[in-house]
């Protein structure tokens, strides 16, 4: 089988919708974007980028309509304010079109280069978790947000 057989048959016959939400995350949302949609391009035809913008003070609104202008999978939301993550699921629910939900943060907790071997196990099991081990995008966060990640992940 050549290279491009073998890409073809690893592809999903699935649909993806991707949620995430930032809070002031200016200085990540691009390159999110940007590994999002080549990851997800990767696995599948049919696919959705939800992204929030949850009252940012910021640049990231302005960064996401850019984006959004070039990447025609990328659906954004803005919140008036910072209504929680909560919230931002629930927004993100409303707008989603496609067979499976996934979620990762704009500092990608989740390691988009694994998507390709969590998506082969769709058809086996009902829950998929991933979590990254590399911190280096915290680079940014303050100390209680790369606590809570060192946390959440330990959990």
């Amino acid at each position: 089988m050549g290279k491009a057989e073998l890409h073809k048959a690893q592809r999903s016959l699935y649909s993806f919708s991707l949620w995430s939400w930032g809070l002031n995350e200016e200085k990540l949302v691009g390159e999110f974007i940007k590994k999002a949609d080549s990851a997800l391009s990767g696995i599948s035809d049919d696919y959705e980028i939800i992204l929030v913008d949850d009252g940012s003070t910021d640049r990231t609104w302005e960064i996401m309509q850019a984006y959004a202008e070039k990447y025609p999978t990328v659906k954004i939301i803005r919140h008036p304010r910072n209504l929680q993550p909560g919230r931002c699921m629930h927004t993100c629910l409303r707008h989603t079109t496609k067979d499976i939900v996934f979620w990762n943060t704009v500092d990608m907790f989740f390691d988009f280069s694994k998507l390709p071997d969590f998506a082969s196990h769709l058809d086996t099991y009902d829950v998929i978790q991933g979590v990254r081990i590399d911190r280096e995008s915290n680079t940014y966060k303050s100390f209680y947000r790369k606590m809570n990640s060192v946390i959440n992940y330990h959990l």
